[in-house]
């Protein structure tokens, strides 16, 4: 019989052949073998992520072990060195394991079932609400693959926020994406719900304590511990947020605050990238909250929050398998220019990039609009090769993997494959921060000014942009705007944009920004 594998990504026994195994239903030879790989620990990771990881691992590995099961914790420094040791030691006929959510492992485990000469059957990862053959079927014939053509196919065949309409299902409301109505800023005095916090149990402790010892390099805080790191926490967390948090999570989803972090957001993430809870159970969770609460949940934000997992969550999965090849080399736009120190100091006169970075430092998080309008954002306006970008969201985010980082960065936030899955570039300058967030109210910058020492770098930075790419972008129909206005504003005021955004990147190299 073959030996049943689970990866460090996938600690379930809720799906898959764990499943099985548990309730008797698939016959696997013994010990279960979960793999904790400790090369984790000395990568460019935030601390609490490989805190996070390794917890939850042996937290799980724990749990099965009470239960009866029989359980060996393989260590090694690399998946490959992880195989090898457990072919030393058990010499399995053959291992079954769930599909990886990187393609790399599962390269790394076809070649060792080559060097080795051991069947390996990989199985459907059932931790995903859709299938490879889904995407197969939806990018079929398709000259773009857009995620919001995915998340109408994809909404439409569960059934999800749909209603009979004229003998057609049609999405309730007569509307797919209402992402236009969650763009609402934070009122002062809002009540914001404070999220659960995890607790720091002597496991995390021992791990915490254990990674601090072994890796001193690592980006962030290990202080401020709030992630879930079993699956009863994680349920209590979808819980609170259904409870207490859905209801505004759509109209604020954009928001930004300096006194409310984290606003209204799930915060479920890393949960769901280790598998301790399944994005089918936190959505039909949400569904279950929305239908018997209707009407104080605005349709909007459970739309929004169906649509992040469903949605982008999913097409991201599945884009990263088609092209993550051709993301560790692309550069459209042709951009070399180093990452700034402030992205791991924080030391910047920018109000919210500062806040921003020093919130990652502490809790390995900040929500999409931060990402990608501020931190991403910059990052774009400034030219930084993205193969850099990607490398520094990977090691600053607490639910980073490449699977969904890269996509998200390369081709989202930095444009660098000139269109495989976005249309534009998500560019913004001061005002869009302004309008979204209050940073900008105790900033020593302007957001409405782009000449002079206090213009707001976004808005400086922004129009040079522009001017940079302007002979691409001018027929491009969501850009050519911005690039027909730059062309009509008087040659002066060009060239004083142009000589103010020179001292922003001189600025900004010298730690003065």
């Amino acid at each position: 019989m073959n030996h049943l594998v689970v990866l460090g990504d996938q600690l379930t026994d809720q799906v898959g052949p764990l499943r099985t195994r548990l309730d008797g239903s698939a016959k696997f030879a013994d010990p279960i073998l979960i793999m904790e790989i400790t090369g984790v620990r000395h990568e460019a990771r935030h601390v609490q992520a490989v805190v996070l990881q390794i917890a939850a691992l042996r937290g799980f590995a724990a749990e099965l072990q009470g239960r009866g099961a029989p359980i060996e914790v393989i260590q090694a420094p690399t998946l490959g060195e992880a195989l090898a040791a457990a072919h030393e030691r058990y010499r399995p006929t053959g291992i079954t394991l769930m599909d990886p959510a990187q393609p790399q492992d599962l390269e790394a485990i076809q070649a060792w079932s080559a060097a080795s000469s051991t069947p390996v059957e990989v199985v459907e990862n059932q931790l995903w609400l859709t299938t490879v053959a889904e995407w197969e079927a939806f990018k079929s014939g398709r000259k773009e693959l857009r995620m919001e053509y995915w998340y109408r196919r994809v909404r439409s065949a569960r059934g999800w926020l749909m209603e009979e309409s004229a003998g057609k299902s049609e999405p309730i409301g007569g509307t797919w994406n209402l992402d236009k109505e969650n763009r609402k800023r934070l009122a002062p005095g809002t009540d914001v719900p404070t999220p659960p916090y995890a607790a720091v149990t002597p496991l995390v402790q021992s791990v915490i304590d254990e990674v601090l010892k072994e890796s001193s390099t690592l980006f962030g805080e290990s202080t401020t511990l709030i992630w879930p790191t079993t699956r009863r926490e994680a349920l209590a967390a979808l819980n609170a947020f259904c409870d207490d948090r859905l209801a505004n999570f759509g109209p604020y989803e954009d928001a930004m605050s300096k006194e409310h972090e984290h606003l209204f957001h799930s915060l479920l993430s890393p949960a769901l990238n280790l598998g301790l809870i399944t994005p089918a159970e936190v959505c039909e969770r949400a569904l279950q909250t929305y239908a018997a609460r209707s009407s104080e949940i605005p349709l909007s934000s459970i739309e929004g929050f169906i649509r992040q997992i469903l949605g982008w969550r999913e097409f991201m999965r599945h884009a990263y398998r088609e092209y993550w090849r051709e993301w560790q080399t692309d550069n459209g736009l042709n951009a070399h220019e180093e990452l700034p120190e402030l992205y791991w100091s924080g030391e910047t006169k920018m109000a919210c990039m500062s806040r921003i970075v020093k919130t990652l430092q502490r809790t390995g998080h900040v929500h999409h609009i931060e990402r990608l309008m501020v931190l991403g954002n910059f990052a774009l306006l400034f030219g930084v090769q993205p193969q850099q970008v990607d490398a520094w969201f990977l090691e600053a985010f607490v639910d980073a993997l490449p699977w969904v980082v890269t996509p998200n960065v390369v081709a989202m936030s930095q444009f660098a494959d000139l269109g495989r899955i976005t249309s534009k570039p998500y560019i913004c300058g001061g005002a869009y921060i302004s309008r979204m967030g209050d940073d900008c109210k105790s900033c020593f910058y302007n957001p409405t000014e782009s000449v002079g020492e206090t213009a707001c770098p976004f808005t400086t930075m922004y129009w040079e942009f522009i001017d940079r790419h302007s002979a691409r972008f001018a027929k491009n129909p969501r850009m050519a705007t911005q690039v027909r206005s730059w062309s009509a504003r008087p040659a002066g005021v060009r060239k004083e944009i142009l000589v103010r955004a020179a001292d922003v990147r001189s600025r900004a190299k010298a730690g003065d920004l």
